[in-house]
């Protein structure tokens, strides 16, 4: 038995419990932790049954206490036959009534419920979410000065054992900084390999000034307008082979231009949005053509093989169909979001979208389109436009609002041309050329009622929607209007008899 002046510094994690030999009274439910009266009214009542069961001798038990918690075991078989965590403990003290009554209260999982001393009885009525039992256990001990011993142990263990958990917590947070240091060493090692196996530098200064420089990554993802409603395909269908061959050609030249370049390309048709490449799961397999790089082969055959599938399980159209574009941009935003996410640490991505398009202006899409527009801008992605038709506003003002470009092509032969020529560059190196002029921004708005662009239109003062006629009630919020009452006529002046 261990003296209660002892240091308790010598008390190591556990394997040096102090035990006492004590006699259990019982235990009873309590509805409060912390309170010294509800632990005396506990151990009273627990002694008041112990008292009309006179007839049973009171069981002999040993009582180990450490940084660990509270463990009860039998004098003779040493079995076990409770443990009580320490961080289920609550309370503890030596009853101030019965100075020879040692009593702990702990929290029980809600899932058992205690019949007897050591045995736990499983209860499936109570929900998961219901609150912690609390028990006070009593025990009888030789004397005064023994409980008071108990509780001195019990309160000093609660401090080593806190004093242990802040030199656990200190040396689990070493390691993971420690672990963190080696990886990063490791992966500086290994990137420095490879820079010195793939670069052939001029000088030394050349090759720290490089591996000074962060990994880059540009991606680009084009969402390309495969609706057979657009005027140019009406016209010749052989466009669209055309555009899709300009397409994968400008693919190919971007992801030339950098090992670490990635692609993307959406398809946007009349009644769906398909990713064209890359392709959700396994790769498809191709066949390696002689004289061609394996990727630039494997985008092609990938995206003609998917637009191919695409157009033959297209519904029929029926008359002229608008192309879901503000909702193909939406899901390039969300490619560029998990891109962005799923990067290595350190590695910077410069993401744009190029839409190329041949379709009319749709005014019903305004709002979707203005959402991706400002998106993209606090995303600092850039929206270039290449219009194979006609001009299209909504779309010069996503360019504008982006920092991109915007092309009404002039000829649709020379849209390779035009693509290599407006788009390859990335938006720091198009600074440095001569790239054609801005145009004029058409910033109009579409009403809500009609979809169509309005020059003066009436906005709600709630919600901001825009109508071309007035209205009483606002469509979209619900909101009435005070209508405005006439103007008051002035009244005739009287004439002044002379």
């Amino acid at each position: 038995m261990r003296d209660f002046n002892d240091p308790y510094e010598d008390l190591e994690d556990g394997t040096e419990p102090s035990t006492f030999n004590v006699k259990y009274l019982g235990s009873t439910v309590i509805d409060a932790a912390r309170s010294e009266d509800a632990t005396a009214e506990a151990v009273k009542t627990v002694i008041s049954t112990a008292k009309v069961a006179s007839g049973k001798k009171l069981q002999r038990v040993s009582l180990s206490v450490s940084p660990k918690g509270i463990e009860v075991h039998d004098p003779v078989s040493g079995e076990t036959q409770q443990q009580v965590s320490v961080y289920r403990i609550s309370y503890c003290s030596a009853d101030a009534t019965h100075d020879h009554v040692f009593a702990f209260v702990s929290s029980l999982d809600h899932r058992e419920t205690t019949s007897s001393f050591g045995e736990c009885s499983s209860s499936s009525s109570q929900s998961s979410d219901a609150p912690a039992i609390l028990e006070c256990h009593a025990f009888l001990c030789p004397k005064r000065k023994v409980a008071q011993e108990v509780a001195l142990t019990v309160a000093r263990s609660f401090g080593r054992a806190y004093e242990l958990w802040q030199v656990a917590s200190r040396r689990r947070k070493l390691l993971e900084e420690q672990r963190s240091e080696a990886k990063v060493h490791q992966m500086d090692t290994e990137s420095n390999a490879v820079r010195n196996l793939l670069i052939d530098f001029g000088s030394e200064g050349d090759m720290t000034k490089r591996m000074s420089e962060p990994a880059d990554c540009n991606l680009l993802v084009i969402v390309l307008d495969t609706n057979p409603s657009q005027r140019i395909i009406r016209i010749n269908t052989h466009h669209m082979t055309q555009c899709l061959d300009s397409i994968i050609a400008f693919g190919n030249a971007h992801l030339m231009q950098r090992a670490q370049n990635k692609l993307a390309v959406l398809a946007c048709h009349h009644h769906a949005t398909e990713f064209l490449y890359p392709t959700p799961g396994k790769p498809m397999e191709v066949r390696q053509i002689d004289g061609q790089y394996e990727l630039f082969t494997l985008v092609e055959k990938t995206v003609k093989t998917k637009l191919t599938d695409l157009i033959t399980n297209s519904p029929r159209m029926h008359g002229h169909t608008e192309s879901l574009l503000a909702g193909t941009m939406t899901m390039a935003l969300c490619y560029i979001a998990r891109m962005n996410r799923i990067k290595a640490p350190g590695t910077r991505i410069s993401s744009r979208i190029l839409v190329v398009t041949g379709s009319n202006e749709c005014a019903s899409q305004y709002m979707t389109y203005m959402n991706v527009f400002f998106t993209a801008q606090k995303q600092n992605i850039v929206i270039d436009v290449c219009a194979l038709d006609k001009s299209l506003s909504l779309l010069q003002q996503g360019c504008d609002i982006t920092g991109g470009q915007y092309l009404k092509l002039p000829q649709l032969e020379g849209l390779l041309q035009y693509l290599l020529w407006v788009f390859l560059p990335d938006p720091h190196t198009r600074t440095k050329l001569v790239l054609p002029p801005p145009v004029k921004v058409d910033y109009r708005a579409a009403c809500f009622c009609h979809r169509e662009l309005i020059d003066i239109g009436y906005v709600c003062s709630v919600c901001l929607s825009i109508f071309c006629k007035y209205s009483p009630i606002c469509t979209t919020c619900h909101t009435v209007f005070k209508t405005p009452a006439p103007i008051a006529a002035k009244p005739k002046k009287k004439k002044i008899r002379t």
